[in-house]
């Protein structure tokens, strides 16, 4: 069981670190460096875990116990209704969320956003 969570947290903590690594390209916040944080604590534990104290040992197994589950639901919830699209191209108005300005300049993650939204605009 051990080993398990070792590897899964090892896993995760990558998928997190590199995901976060990725989404830092286009818009630095706080949700991405929480994110980048977060992945790097998991695979640290995944590597120095028998390297930590009987107690601390203990409290990551709860905490891994509890985490580990709860990343895995979010991540199959966030796959499995990604792709519903409940458009009807007859809403009277469109909001765009936000994805960060430099200065003037339009990041690049804002920009695909706004030209989403012009091919909404231009449906019947």
């Amino acid at each position: 069981m051990r080993k398990v969570l070792l590897i899964l947290s090892t896993i995760i903590g990558l998928i997190l670190y590199i995901d976060a690594f990725v989404l830092l390209t286009f818009t630095q916040s706080f949700g991405n460096i929480l994110a980048l944080c977060l992945g790097l604590v998991f695979v640290l534990i995944g590597i120095y875990y028998n390297r930590f104290s009987a107690w601390l040992q203990k409290l990551i197994k709860v905490v891994m116990a509890i985490c580990i589950p709860v990343c895995i639901a979010m991540i199959c919830f966030i796959a499995i209704n990604s792709n519903k699209n409940s458009t009807t191209f007859t809403e009277d108005y469109v909001i765009v969320l936000g994805a960060g300005i430099k200065g003037e300049k339009i990041l690049l993650a804002l920009q695909n956003r706004l030209d989403r939204c012009r091919v909404y605009e231009t449906k019947p």
